[in-house]
């Protein structure tokens, strides 16, 4: 029981101290609800501190309260220095909930944390508070509650378990694995139903199906969280980082409630760190530099993100000064990672920035320069199946797209067939599908006219080295298939219809292979792949 409430507190205060330095952010930016929002922040986590019997955090976020209560009745604006200090006090909070042990339903505990005294770093930053609101400081004053333990429990209650009920992250994935099995049975079932001339089988099939298809649904929702979850974190480090290389910087984020399964949530964390520090060091310049340039003194970087296709597309641009290629060649040749005589193409050069230990930075920093970092977003973006590539334009800035493919276990393909070979194409990347006279295979097609519009076509069976093993007839079934604004063509022997599949990952030695993204188990237990347009769009250019 003590062990659900402590995970219970710690979802709440996490949650209750990212909306409190939000709130923070929003005041300095002149919000004017951020004050009335960052108060209730303050007063829940007292009440809820309370509750759990955390009786030092009690007595700090009751402090911070009255100053906020000042701040409120003093009328001052919200300058920097005042949320420098405030959002130290909510690093304090923090800090406090990491250090102070949950007492709650301990009795000698109780008694011996009634008094808790706050830290001289707890004082400390109440000081700084003070300081920055142009108040005395009387932090011993206030330091104790008004109430009592059990007056805040019974009050709070309610406050600390409203929203539903939390379920760990492991019974949600469980969820989603059985409801994936229960797919391939409701499809091996199905199949037995068509097969059969009992009506009523039929019908129960359509049924289960029909129920299958909402079963599953509802359990990816859950796994679902909106791209807002990640990208608020970065207002604070996009503050901090300006702060701390004198620059002026303001972040713009659009496409906040794309969803996203959770685990893209968080393996996505550690990348976009890397790229908003290296955007933040390398490519925003100094206000002086900007205005030298014709720019604004306030650079702007841009974080959106948006479903494309089977997949979501983020990008990460810079108004700053770009990358000069010239100088990457130069590292480049320097290094010997590439020979003298080579002329790589700039998306070529671009690339080589992903390398281990590749810098074109002279000076070493807090920030960066050492040569790590975008070797670490490539890996963390390739462990979620994803790509990433970079667009840059001296002069006017640089962008960092990320595709990512939903990494959800259930999707709606398309099943087709090669000879004997079985593929899936997810239903959200086809466009279009037809008919044509099969081409002389001793031609080779790199583009086919539709509708007017010259799209590139992928020979799969030479891609994937299939040996045909029977004549595959005149005719051929075409795929018009969309991905990342772009489209190519795919020809099938036969496309066999809509499919509902569980996507299989693949082995160690097959999981980089270009083009295919997973495999799923048919009815019949023979073997599909799953094709990543992405990836085959790509093997056009």
């Amino acid at each position: 029981m003590l062990n659900d409430i402590r995970v219970a507190f710690a979802i709440e205060s996490t949650q209750t101290l990212n909306g409190m330095e939000e709130a923070i952010l929003a005041l300095e930016q002149g919000a004017e609800d951020a004050l009335g929002l960052l108060f209730r922040h303050a007063h829940t986590l007292k009440g809820s501190a309370g509750i759990v019997g955390m009786k030092r955090l009690e007595s700090y976020a009751h402090t911070l309260e009255h100053r906020l209560s000042a701040f409120r009745e003093g009328g001052k604006a919200a300058d920097k220095a005042l949320c420098d200090a405030l959002l130290a006090c909510k690093d304090r909070c923090g800090a406090i909930l990491a250090e102070e042990p949950i007492t709650m339903g301990d009795e000698a505990s109780d008694e011996a944390m009634a008094e808790a005294p706050l830290s001289a770093e707890d004082e400390q930053s109440i000081r700084d508070l003070d300081t920055a609101l142009g108040i005395e400081s009387k932090a011993e004053e206030e330091s104790a509650p008004e109430t009592t333990y059990r007056d805040q429990a019974r009050k709070a209650v309610p406050e600390l378990y409203q929203g539903g009920v939390r379920v760990p992250d492991a019974k949600l994935d469980a969820l989603v694995n059985l409801v994936g099995e229960l797919v391939t049975v409701q499809a091996q079932f199905t199949r037995m139903a068509s097969d059969s001339a009992d009506r009523s089988m039929q019908g129960l099939s359509e049924t289960l199906k029909r129920l299958v298809g909402d079963l599953r649904t509802a359990s990816m929702d859950m796994r679902l969280m909106p791209a807002d979850s990640l990208f608020s974190k970065f207002q604070r480090l996009t503050r901090d980082l300006a702060s701390e290389l004198d620059k002026e910087v303001e972040l713009l984020v659009s496409g906040g409630n794309t969803e996203l399964d959770k685990s893209v949530i968080e393996g996505l964390a550690e990348p976009m760190l890397h790229i908003i520090r290296n955007a933040m060091d390398h490519g925003i310049e100094e206000p002086e530099a900007r205005l030298k340039a014709g720019k604004g003194r306030r650079g702007q970087l841009r974080i959106t993100a948006s479903h494309e296709g089977a997949s979501v597309r983020i990008r990460v641009s810079d108004d700053g000064r770009g990358i000069d290629c010239d100088r990457v060649h130069r590292k480049a040749l320097e290094r010997s990672l590439l020979a003298q005589n080579d002329k790589p193409s700039k998306e070529e050069i671009l690339n080589l920035l992903f390398l281990p230990n590749f810098s074109t930075s002279d000076t070493v920093s807090t920030v960066s320069g050492r040569g790590y970092g975008l070797d670490i977003v490539k890996a963390a973006v390739e462990r979620l199946g994803g790509e990433i590539h970079v667009e840059s334009h001296m002069g006017k800035g640089t962008d960092f797209i990320i595709d990512i493919p939903l990494t959800i276990a259930i999707i709606d393909g398309f099943l087709a067939r090669i000879d004997d070979r079985l593929f899936i194409l997810p239903l959200a990347n086809i466009a279009e599908c037809y008919e044509r006279h099969r081409p002389d295979p001793s031609i080779r097609e790199r583009l086919i006219e539709r509708n007017g519009e010259f799209i590139p076509a992928i020979n799969l069976e030479q891609t994937f080295g299939i040996a045909r093993a029977k004549d595959p007839g005149d005719s051929q079934e075409m795929v018009i298939a969309t991905a990342y604004g772009a489209k190519i063509a795919l020809g099938f022997d036969k496309l066999l219809g809509g499919y509902q599949t569980v996507i299989k990952p693949l082995g160690e030695l097959a999981g980089h292979l270009a083009g295919i993204s997973g495999s799923a188990i048919l009815p019949d237990g023979a073997v599909a792949l799953i094709l990543d347009v992405g990836s085959l769009s790509r093997l056009a250019k």
